[in-house]
């Protein structure tokens, strides 16, 4: 309800209406910005395997894919499903890695620490007649890019893994 008030000769809303104003414009404001927040967390998984595998598909030699990524904010991990790394030149007959499921769980964000678990995976060292057909070591990009994680793995653990030495000549 308007009212004019007799000494200031204002028109003014009445303090209840004014109330309920406030309440209306945070009771949006709330709504948009817990909205906004639904959507980027929907959207971060997806932004994250595009990331991944752009950043690590410019390496060379060596192709890497994440098929899926689960994040979870509340207890700071992070489980990438289905990774794959093949040797680039596509005459290499088993994959240099592959892993089914890795956990990375955050443990001290000031200490920087992580703990890693790896579900069902496997490595193939091959060695072949030549440095193209061999897959026995990582290129120094790699090792780059790996010393660039800003968490560093106090705990490594590997359940249901392999490492396959293979000759073919």
């Amino acid at each position: 309800m308007i009212y004019k008030d007799k000494k200031t000769g204002k028109t003014e809303l009445t303090p209840p209406e004014r109330k309920s104003r406030r309440r209306r414009r945070i009771l949006r404001t709330l709504t948009v910005v817990i909205g906004i927040l639904v959507i980027v967390r929907i959207a971060l998984p997806f932004v994250a395997v595009r990331l991944i595998n752009d950043k690590l598909s410019k390496l060379p030699d060596y192709t890497f894919h994440v098929k899926d990524i689960d994040i979870s904010i509340l207890t700071a991990s992070i489980t990438l499903k289905e990774i794959e790394m093949k040797k680039k030149n596509g005459k290499m007959p088993v994959p240099f890695m592959r892993c089914n499921l890795v956990h990375v769980h955050i443990e001290s964000f000031k200490k920087r620490a992580s703990e890693i678990k790896v579900d069902s995976g496997w490595v193939n060292l091959v060695n072949g007649p030549t440095k193209e057909l061999s897959q026995i070591s990582l290129p120094d990009e790699w090792i780059k890019l790996l010393k660039e994680i800003p968490f560093k793995p106090n705990t490594i653990m590997v359940n249901n893994g392999e490492v396959h030495y293979r000759e073919y000549h």
